[in-house]
């Protein structure tokens, strides 16, 4: 970037009080303000002291702004912070209005989000499977046995099934030698 004059927030008079006010808070802590050629950049502290590289050039002042806070959340936060160019759905961010996220903690979300979704598959899965088996049981009602209780029994190569007739009707199945009963 060719050496453009620094101003301070006073000297750019074009921009609204707020713009300025905004300009003046982080002047405070350290932050540099440029506008050459139609583009602003910023940077904390002065290059040549052996600060960061600077931001931008950017061709709106409030991508310039976003960009700031960005880097100030990340250097009050520390590490683990990540810039995240996408959301959930795959949407892209306008350069500049990134959020600034916890990676651990956005990467816990996603694996638990993976491991739910995969459930509620298989929930819809198993629902289909249930309703399908109790089809099949209306078809063979002649193998069931009934027990005391009036539930329609039906045990054969270490499966058993257990039809109950409520106002929902109900399916069970247990392998032998074990005490789950689904």
């Amino acid at each position: 970037m060719a050496k453009a004059e620094k101003k301070t927030a006073a000297g750019f008079e074009s921009l609204s009080g707020d713009n300025r006010e905004w300009m003046k808070k982080y002047e405070e802590s350290g932050w540099l303000f440029f506008f050459e050629n139609g583009e602003w950049s910023a940077t904390k502290g002065a290059a040549e002291d052996g600060h960061d590289e600077p931001l931008g050039p950017f061709d709106s002042f409030m991508v310039m702004m976003n960009m700031v806070e960005q880097e100030e959340r990340k250097a009050a936060a520390g590490d683990g912070l990540v810039a995240v160019e996408e959301d959930a759905r795959g949407n892209r961010y306008l350069p500049g209005t990134e959020p600034v996220l916890v990676k651990e903690l956005v990467d816990a979300a996603k694996a638990y989000e993976t491991v739910k979704r995969a459930r509620m598959k298989l929930t819809a899965e198993e629902k289909e499977k249930k309703d399908e088996l109790i089809n099949i049981t209306h078809k063979h009602k002649d193998h069931f046995t009934v027990d005391e209780e009036g539930k329609l029994i039906y045990h054969a190569a270490g499966i058993t099934i257990i039809r109950t007739i409520e106002e929902v009707e109900k399916i069970k199945t247990k392998l032998d030698g074990t005490d789950d009963e689904e």
